[in-house]
């Protein structure tokens, strides 16, 4: 009597392994499709956010402010009825802390809100915020794998890692030129930049470089 014996064939082994790899490949991009969608949701959360206080800070006449704290992966949306002013500073990291150049100055300049439009010379006298609870935004934890890269706004010189930053919106249709970056696990990009004198945003699905340039 003969005996078979069991196991795998060679051609056997190869669909196995052909299966397999079909398996994982679908995976993998699903998992890529899944980080998209989480990248574009954070996306529009954001710029609907700068849009929103844009608006109504214009419309009722509140001193409004966007903040995000970089290493937390949170932003917050306040307004204040009291005036403030900005004045461009420059960040200097020692260590771990963050700290601003002539934080220990007084400021005696009086006037415009902008001293001049195009450089974005402000200041920033102490104001106290209150967190905007409004049932069309409110401040949140972007979507799980998303973070906030950096950020680069006008009365700051240089790009910004660490630590909470602002972005502000006067009355009358003001804000600051901006750009935030968001990132996921692979390093991917998305920038979403404002535009200070109309308050448009606009979301870009890769990088783009700060430049010193004039409002639309």
């Amino acid at each position: 009597m003969i005996k078979h014996e069991s196991g795998l064939t060679l051609i056997e082994f190869v669909v196995v392994i052909a299966i397999i790899s079909l398996v994982t490949g679908v995976s993998i991009m699903a998992l890529n499709t899944v980080t998209s969608s989480e990248m574009r949701s954070a996306a529009a959360q954001v710029s609907s956010a700068l849009k929103y206080l844009y608006n109504y800070s214009a419309l009722t006449s509140k001193y409004c402010r966007f903040g995000i704290r970089l290493q937390e992966n949170i932003y917050s949306v306040e307004c204040s009825d009291t005036p403030f002013y900005l004045k461009k500073t420059k960040l200097a990291v020692v260590g771990d802390e963050v700290k601003r150049e002539g934080d220990e100055e007084k400021d005696k300049r009086e006037g415009l809100l902008f001293e001049d439009q195009l450089q974005q010379i402000f200041k920033e006298p102490k104001a106290e915020f209150f967190e905007l609870k409004s049932k069309f935004v409110r401040s949140k934890t972007l979507p799980k794998n998303i973070y906030f890269d950096s950020m680069v706004v006008s009365h700051i010189a240089g790009r910004v890692f660490k630590g909470n930053e602002y972005i502000y919106f006067f009355p009358g249709g003001l804000t600051e030129n901006a750009y935030i970056y968001l990132s996921d696990q692979k390093q991917n990009i998305y920038t979403i930049r404002l535009y200070a004198l109309s308050g448009r945003v606009e979301v870009f699905n890769t990088f783009v470089e700060h430049e010193e340039e004039e409002e639309e």
